[in-house]
């Protein structure tokens, strides 16, 4: 897959998507592709807040394993920033989702920072007018690029129908290849990007006004029902059960959204 593993979810869905690609979406992919990537992963932990009362599981997205090996791209820093910034080594998932989001802004500025990326050069382009108001056009080598993505994934399509029949590890390694872009199938699916989706969803309800795309909120969500995600039980099993109830912070919990950490009732 000669160009999808070159490309991040959210760069590869520009160019298939072009200027149309919902800001939710490349938000989505980005983080998913931060956790599949090792960069960040998702923690489940149990925490008790009354005595009276029975544990209650709360998810937190934390730094992973790569998080200090890794050059983030300006358009994962969205995500990236609290950790880099703030000493937080976790945050509720709510928080974390919803601090990408204020950090990306409008969709005009999300689709600048992603952009930026270098793998794009010679791809896509924009007219001075286009920095201002939005939108982007293809190179001719960007019209070339696209088609030939678009083939790539049409392969794909057919090899995730064949894995699914003969589990044959040669077609999964071939998948796993193009990293976050997996996400990108229509036939992959996984409860957790659903539940992006809504968390991202519930940021677009309260910042509708600010927006400059003219949605209405009316995104579409992943029906979790596609019943591959067992393909992929290292993505979907990142938690863990370290048993810290607290903020994993050098200065504890920062202004920049932890509100929620671990003892504090994991509020929404």
């Amino acid at each position: 897959m000669n160009q999808l593993n070159k490309l991040t979810p959210a760069e590869t869905l520009l160019i298939r998507s072009g200027p149309a690609a919902p800001l939710k979406d490349l938000l989505k992919y980005t983080l998913m592709d931060l956790m599949y990537k090792q960069v960040l992963e998702l923690e489940e932990m149990k925490i008790q807040t009354d005595l009276s009362n029975s544990f209650k599981a709360y998810r937190y997205i934390r730094i992973g394993k790569k998080f200090h090996n890794y050059t983030g791209l300006a358009h994962e820093k969205v995500f990236l920033s609290p950790f880099l910034q703030n000493n937080i080594l976790k945050l509720l998932f709510n928080n974390a989702v919803r601090i990408g989001y204020e950090n990306a802004g409008s969709q005009i500025r999300y689709t600048s920072l992603i952009l930026k990326s270098e793998s794009l050069d010679g791809i896509l382009k924009r007219s001075w007018l286009q920095q201002i108001f939005g939108g982007f056009n293809y190179t001719s080598q960007g019209t070339s690029q696209k088609a030939a993505i678009e083939n790539e994934f049409e392969t794909l399509e057919k090899l995730v129908a064949v894995y699914k029949n003969n589990k044959d590890q040669r077609i999964l390694d071939n998948l796993k290849s193009i990293g976050g872009n997996i996400f990108l199938l229509t036939s992959f699916d996984t409860a957790l990007a659903k539940e992006i989706d809504q968390e991202l969803q519930k940021e677009f309800d309260r910042n509708v006004h600010t927006d400059t795309t003219g949605c209405t909120g009316c995104w579409t969500t992943f029906d979790s029902g596609s019943g591959s995600s067992g393909c992929w039980s290292s993505f979907d099993s990142h938690s863990h059960s370290s048993g810290d109830s607290g903020c994993s912070s050098d200065s504890g919990c920062s202004s920049s959204g932890c509100s929620g950490c671990g003892g504090c009732g994991g509020g929404d």
